[in-house]
C-alpha cells in the first residue's frame, strides 16, 4: 500500500473563564473565511505536542500547555494519496494575560463558550469535533 500520512494537531484552547478560542481563516486560504481551532501540520520527526505548541505560537502568538488529546480523526484527500490524522488537544494557556496576535493565515478570533461554536461559520467537521469535545466534563453546562 502506498501513500503518505500527515499528522495535524489542533488546540481547543481554553482560558480561565473556560472559553475556547476560534480563529477565522483568511479569504485566500483553504476553507476561506471559515472559523476553526488553531493548529497545523507537523514536521518530520516532530512530536505532535511540539507541533501543536509551534503551530499555535505561529498562528496566535500564544504559548500553551497541551493537556491531552480529546478527539482524533482520520480523513483522506480526495485528489491525492494522502491521509491526515488530526489530533485535537485540550490546551491551557501558560499564562492568562497573553494577547492574541494572529498570523496572516487568519483574519479574526473570538473567545467563546463551546456551545456558541454553532453560531459561527465553521465546517461540518469542526461541528462534529465540538460535539465530541462537549462529552467531556470540563465543557459541561453550568
Amino acid at each position: 500500500m502506498s501513500g503518505t500520512t500527515i499528522i495535524v494537531t489542533s488546540g481547543i484552547i481554553r482560558n480561565h473563564e473556560n472559553k475556547v478560542l476560534l480563529v477565522k481563516r483568511a479569504p485566500n486560504d483553504s476553507f476561506p473565511n471559515k472559523w476553526q481551532f488553531p493548529g497545523g501540520k507537523g514536521e518530520y520527526g516532530e512530536h505532535p505536542e511540539e507541533s501543536l505548541k509551534r503551530e499555535i505560537l505561529e498562528e496566535t502568538g500564544l504559548t500553551i500547555t497541551p493537556l491531552f488529546p480529546i478527539v482524533i480523526n482520520q480523513f483522506k484527500s480526495s485528489t491525492k494519496e494522502i491521509q491526515y490524522i488530526e489530533i485535537f488537544y485540550l490546551v491551557d494557556l501558560v499564562s492568562q494575560n497573553q494577547i492574541v496576535e494572529l498570523s496572516s493565515e487568519h483574519t479574526d478570533f473570538s473567545w467563546i463558550d463551546i456551545d456558541e461554536v454553532t453560531n459561527f461559520d465553521t465546517t461540518e467537521y469542526i461541528q462534529a469535533v465540538v460535539a465530541k469535545a462537549k462529552s467531556f466534563p470540563f465543557f459541561s453546562s453550568k
